[in-house]
């Protein structure tokens, strides 16, 4: 293994230059290069780190394929006698944990938690944290840039007007990769888990043990599916399994109820809570806007002109569900509320914000979703169940953006069996949050049950953050199970259900 910070800048340069699988001497498939560095938090702490990059093909089914690196940052165990590595995978697609420590755009606590996290697991092993191909500090960086605003926010959206907005923006996104030079056919959750794979290899692991979250779930799912061999236990959360990229509506409703229920019951929003319950007025405000759209008067961020944005039906079931994935539970009532009672600003600036800038929106954060997530597109049954859930009368049909850009994107897709539910002996924690609107716990429920040494814990209140929700709220719990789990004890102990505090809800600007 080669550790000179000389090389490793010239080999980014190499690879920046789209250089081919050894051309004339550059890096080779399988080479790591990792040279010694300092990990700053944030919070005034640090930590001794090795960080460099990892050479893989970028379409292995291509032999004279282009190189691309994957940024790998790795912890040494401070355990007297290691156990297997545990390799800590993000979600996203396209998330990195690499970024916030290379970079220091970290929010609020999240260095403390980085921190705490990483020295858990040095505990157990050494701790090996790789970026996703075209993502976090990995190279080429990719992702869907910005593009001149589209479609006229002063006319309300149709349901095959909003269809229309995805695939464009799904086939923009494809062909500025693809002019790029970029395969965007070796973008796929297989692929990454043969990068997982091979890089372990290169590392010189027999064995690995899996931290993932969201996607980072999905992934480590994907890896037992190809190599089981390798994995000795997994603790995953903000659950996807392989068949459940596209949620179920009702199952995303049922997370927003828990949410309402609480937020319901807070003394200081109670009285702002429309009559019959928030639902009931959501329900009342779509047959309202169906009859007569609101035009809404905001500033546009970009221009610092007062623009009018359209607000029908198709944009309250596009973005009234959004504040609590944005913003967390505690911010949604501000978003809520108001639109219940006819104040619709913040709905037309999230709508706004989506026509302006779409690469870099929160909606089209990267294109490299659609790669990996269309990659594993539902199976015909999962479909027909997504496609009639009663929620979507509700909800809209929240997979609009998978049908649409899935269909424009044609990523090849994985074999049925491939996404069939794992049945296993694998040791395996799982832990879930009943307020996660990303992940519904249905999907937790469901993956867990094919895990015979599994342990499924249920977090009432834990939204899509549990990971760090839990080392917030409850690290007496969570910090000593982990540690106890991936070094092989036994968790008889471990509660099946746990609750966390109430949200601190934020009311409405003005009340």
């Amino acid at each position: 293994m080669r550790r000179s910070p000389l090389g490793l800048f010239l080999l980014v340069v190499l690879l920046t230059a789209g250089a081919c699988s050894n051309p004339g001497g550059g890096p080779s498939a399988g080479d790591l290069f990792l040279v010694p560095d300092i990990v700053h938090f944030g919070d005034g702490t640090s930590m001794p780190a090795e960080r460099g990059y990892f050479f893989v093909p970028e379409n292995r089914a291509k032999a004279q394929g282009e190189l691309i690196a994957l940024s790998v940052l790795r912890f040494s165990s401070t355990a007297a006698e290691p156990k297997e590595p545990v390799f800590v995978l993000a979600g996203g697609p396209g998330s990195s944990y690499i970024t916030p420590l290379q970079r220091g755009d970290r929010r609020d606590w999240e260095p403390a938690f980085l921190r705490l996290l990483i020295e858990d697991l040095r505990e157990v092993g050494d701790v090996v944290i790789p970026d996703q191909r075209g993502a976090g500090m990995s190279l080429p960086f990719l992702r869907a840039g910005a593009r001149e605003a589209q479609g006229t926010p002063d006319e309300p959206m149709t349901p095959e007007s909003l269809g229309a907005f995805l695939r464009e923006n799904a086939l923009a996104a494809k062909e500025e990769w693809t002019s790029l030079g970029r395969d965007v056919d070796g973008y796929s959750a297989p692929e990454l888990a043969t990068d997982v794979n091979e890089l372990r290899q290169a590392l010189g692991y027999d064995a690995i043990s899996i931290y993932g979250g969201s996607f980072g779930s999905q992934s480590t799912f994907t890896i037992v599916r190809l190599y089981p061999e390798i994995v000795r236990r997994i603790a995953v959360w903000g659950i996807e399994d392989i068949d459940h990229t596209f949620d179920r509506p009702s199952a995303i409703l049922e997370s927003l109820r828990q949410i309402l229920a609480d937020a319901e019951a807070d003394p200081d929003l109670a009285p702002l809570v429309p009559a019959g319950g928030v639902l009931a007025a959501v329900e009342r405000t779509l047959a309202e806007l169906a009859e007569q759209p609101r035009t809404v008067e905001v500033v546009d961020p970009q221009t610092e002109e007062t623009v009018e944005v359209a607000i029908g039906p198709v944009e309250f079931q596009t973005f009234w569900p959004q504040g609590a994935r944005r913003e967390g539970p505690q911010a949604w009532p501000g978003v809520l509320l108001p639109a219940l009672d006819g104040d619709f600003t913040a709905l037309a600036q999230m709508r706004l914000e989506m026509l302006k800038s779409p690469g870099d929106s929160p909606s089209f954060p990267r294109a490299q979703f659609q790669a990996i997530d269309c990659g594993l597109f539902p199976t015909a049954q999962r479909k027909q169940e997504l496609e009639t859930d009663p929620a979507i009368e509700l909800l809209g049909d929240i997979n609009r953006g998978y049908w649409e850009g899935c269909g424009a994107w044609q990523a090849p897709d994985v074999a049925d069996d491939f996404k069939a539910p794992l049945e296993t002996d694998l040791p395996a924690l799982f832990f879930h949050g009943t307020h996660d609107t990303s992940t519904p716990l249905e999907n937790a429920v469901t993956a867990s049950a094919g895990y015979s040494n599994g342990h499924l814990m249920v977090v009432e209140r834990a939204t899509h953050g549990i990971s760090a929700e839990l080392y917030r709220e409850r690290p007496e719990l969570i910090r000593p199970l982990l540690r106890r789990f991936l070094r092989g004890e036994a968790i008889d102990d471990a509660p099946d259900r746990i609750t966390l505090p109430p949200a601190d809800f934020l009311p409405p600007p003005g009340f």
